[in-house]
């Protein structure tokens, strides 16, 4: 806001210079040199005044709409309030954005050479002047990727996903010069303004967009401000790759990341077992987001796993990620370790991402024999049964670690049962863990033993159908009275 008031004033009191000197043209022998100066400083200050306000989408995917805005700050002075500016929208590869954004730092008043790589429908409007803000701008709502060209030379080992693309946006205005000027002045009567959006990446399918994320994470994260190209940053310190990854979350999940979650992040992509000196080793971008994870071997990168944490978390239990409810990154060792302490009781659980697989999210508990169970469950298994109902439903579960009952904790997230319907009886879907000291079926022969779990990872729990006129009531309060 205080940047465009500036902007306005300084165009303004050139806009004013400007008319001075037109009133002197038959002095133009005296004036013109001067003259010239001031149309380059105004040019200069229109190439600063226009900007993007909206940014497109930086991983966008062809043949799907995207929006984007612009604005010519102090437009009204350049008196584009009267004949507003035709504006024109295309795709750029990196090496052309690189030419565009040595104009743009250096101020240098002249066009950069472009030639599109990709088709922009809806791309050629005229912006548009609004008296109450007295602003010229244009929001872009129907943007579409068409056509798209890629390098022919691009590296074999390169990704599409890791080809970088700008959106350019252009337009050509005039500025007024009265006619008793000498032909020769009328050679800088126009000014190209333009702008590039910050790097794009280009998918076609929606299994490319964790590869393509990853991308542009890296590119932000990392690239030096006021950067002449799209060029990809090297190996960065574990000690500033960690603070990028926490501001991820935050801007996802709305939460950062502890400490000790941070730790063992970068003890799994640095593929190390020590601590020490942590912060200081590096991170390439091969390990980032290339190489799959090792000890033990997995099929997945760092980043995927990384990725899928925060999806799972954005669809199926963000408001309990927010309220500290998940430890989230925790070995399965150090949970072990903490479950079995002498000081945690029975029935304790803590809920983390495994690093067996991405995507999933595992509840681990202590049994009554101090061993610890683990359950996991995938996106699918949450979208049949969410986590409040696997946490709240089953008698084993009592305790979030350390020592919190977990009706004070999850009952609000727990979903309250439909409205009857009259004429029509009402059932419940109830998630249910048998007790391990429960080895028998009372009801059944002594000597036959109850399906048991498996020894480590189940992907369901045993559901039982429950009819709410034999219980009379829903055993769990509605969630809206608390």
């Amino acid at each position: 806001c205080y940047l465009a008031d500036a902007l306005t004033s300084c165009a303004g009191y050139y806009t004013r210079l400007r008319n001075h000197l037109d009133e002197m043209a038959e002095q133009r022998a005296h004036v013109l040199e001067f003259h010239t100066e001031v149309i380059s400083i105004i040019r200069a200050m229109m190439l600063k005044c226009f900007i993007i306000e909206k940014q497109p989408p930086q991983v966008m995917k062809r043949d799907t709409r995207f929006s984007a805005a612009v604005r010519i700050i102090a437009g009204e002075r350049w008196g584009f309030a009267i004949k507003q500016p035709v504006i024109k929208v295309v795709l750029i590869n990196a090496e052309q954005a690189q030419s565009v954004l040595r104009v743009l730092n250096h101020s240098i008043l002249e066009d950069p050479k472009i030639q599109p790589c990709g088709e922009v429908l809806n791309g050629d409007k005229v912006m548009e002047y609004s008296s109450q803000t007295k602003t010229v701008h244009f929001q872009f709502k129907g943007l579409v990727l068409k056509k798209l060209h890629r390098a022919a030379d691009r590296r074999a080992a390169e990704l599409v996903t890791e080809e970088k693309f700008g959106v350019y946006f252009q337009c050509m205005v005039n500025l007024p010069y009265k006619s008793s000027y000498p032909p020769h002045a009328f050679s800088d009567s126009h000014v190209t303004l333009h702008a590039c959006s910050l790097p794009v990446t280009v998918t076609v399918h929606g299994s490319q967009s964790p590869a393509a994320e990853a991308t542009i994470f890296w590119d932000n994260s990392f690239a030096p401000r006021n950067r002449e190209s799209f060029a990809h940053p090297g190996a960065h310190s574990w000690g500033e790759l960690k603070t990028r990854i926490s501001d991820c979350f935050m801007k996802n999940t709305n939460r950062w990341l502890n400490d000790e979650a941070l730790t063992y992040l970068g003890m799994k992509v640095l593929n190390t077992e020590t601590t020490e000196d942590l912060d200081k080793k590096l991170v390439s971008w091969q390990a980032f987001a290339k190489d799959t994870l090792k000890k033990p071997d997995r099929n997945f990168t760092f980043w995927e796993w990384l990725y899928s944490a925060i999806d799972l978390i954005k669809k199926h239990f963000l408001p309990m990620w927010k309220d500290n409810l998940i430890e989230g990154f925790i070995s399965k060792a150090r949970t072990e370790a903490l479950l079995r302490a002498p000081t945690t009781e029975p029935h304790t659980f803590l809920l983390r991402f495994p690093d067996s697989t991405q995507g999933m999210i595992s509840i681990s508990y202590k049994q009554p024999d101090d061993t610890v169970k683990h359950f996991i469950y995938s996106a699918k298994d949450l979208n049949k049964c969410d986590l409040a109902q696997r946490i709240l439903d089953p008698t084993v579960f009592k305790f979030l670690y350390p020592h919190h009952p977990k009706e004070i904790k999850f009952q609000k997230y727990y979903k309250a049962s439909k409205e009857e319907v009259p004429g029509y009886e009402k059932d419940l879907i109830k998630a249910h863990v048998p007790n391990p000291l429960e080895q028998y079926d009372s009801h059944s022969n002594p000597c036959t033993p109850l399906q048991h779990q498996p020894a480590d990872f189940t992907d369901d729990f045993l559901m039982e159908s429950i009819d709410y006129n034999m219980h009379n009531m829903n055993p769990y309060p509605n969630p809206n009275q608390f």
